[in-house]
């Protein structure tokens, strides 16, 4: 006879609460090695191996470097990109685990990946998200009705800690940056693994966990004191964000055009400042 419950929806939230666990016993592990490169390495390698087995092929999840636009402007350290099937594929590595880089409108999401979210690490990620570049050619199906709000949060911006402070001091330090630092690239989501998540409202609103509607642009905030699926339900709202994303993609082109017409000009200033010798 079946163990299983009769309403799935309970094997769903068990399986994606032991890969939570799985996670966390995988970034322990990690933590034996003395060198914190080492560390952190693995644990984006952790993160990038749950993520290749839960998105769709469509997704080329790749190690970061940075995100770069048509005006030649590059981002900071990005750990994590996933990006789409139609773009330039700057493929370093065969099992892409090797830095990388690629254009901002080729990106359905970014992720910054911390061991432990306090306040330095907290300010160090979200400045590597704020400097996104935010010039995006895209050519939107002129059809398409539903969808238009949701290509604009392209990319969507994550950071994932292995652990860190508490809820309520990640928001204090969040309300502090963003005193000063404008919210245009504000991560959609803060993880802490198994502990808390921090979940911005999309153009639709999110339901928080009273059930009422949480208006666009503002976050749900959910711990263990409120939730005991904390885990489970901060890994499935991961992928649904980008799996939100990633389903648009078939309704938009990236104009290519720009870049084209800014390389050549690069090469005709470049040829000036070093003309061919003869």
């Amino acid at each position: 006879m079946s163990n299983s419950s009769p309403n799935f929806f309970v094997d769903l939230i068990r399986y994606f609460g032991d890969q939570a666990d799985d996670i966390q016993t995988q970034a322990s592990k990690a933590g034996i090695f003395d060198n914190k490169g080492d560390i952190g390495s693995t644990r984006e390698d952790i993160l990038f191996d749950f993520l290749s087995h839960h998105i769709p092929t469509r997704c080329n999840i790749i190690k970061g470097g940075f995100v770069f636009d048509s005006l030649g402007n590059r981002s900071r350290q990005i750990d994590l990109m996933i990006c789409n099937d139609q773009t330039f594929q700057f493929k370093q590595s065969q099992d892409n685990k090797t830095k990388s880089f690629n254009c901002v409108e080729g990106c359905f999401a970014v992720i910054s990946v911390k061991s432990f979210l306090n306040k330095q690490s907290l300010t160090e990620a979200l400045d590597n998200l704020g400097s996104l570049p935010t010039t995006k050619k895209l050519k939107v199906n002129p059809f398409l009705t539903n969808g238009k709000d949701i290509i604009k949060t392209m990319p969507q911006k994550y950071i994932f800690a292995y652990r860190g402070d508490s809820k309520d001091t990640i928001n204090k330090n969040c309300e502090e940056y963003y005193s000063t630092h404008s919210l245009e690239n504000a991560p959609d989501m803060i993880v802490v693994n198994n502990e808390c998540y921090f979940s911005r409202a999309g153009p639709k609103g999110i339901k928080g966990d009273d059930g009422e509607l949480v208006p666009r642009g503002q976050y749900v905030m959910i711990d263990k004191s409120s939730s005991n699926y904390v885990g489970a339900t901060a890994l499935f709202q991961l992928i649904s964000r980008i799996l939100t994303v990633s389903v648009w993609s078939p309704h938009i082109e990236i104009d290519f055009e720009a870049y084209t017409y800014n390389i050549d000009k690069t090469i005709a200033e470049e040829h000036k400042k070093n003309p061919v010798k003869e």
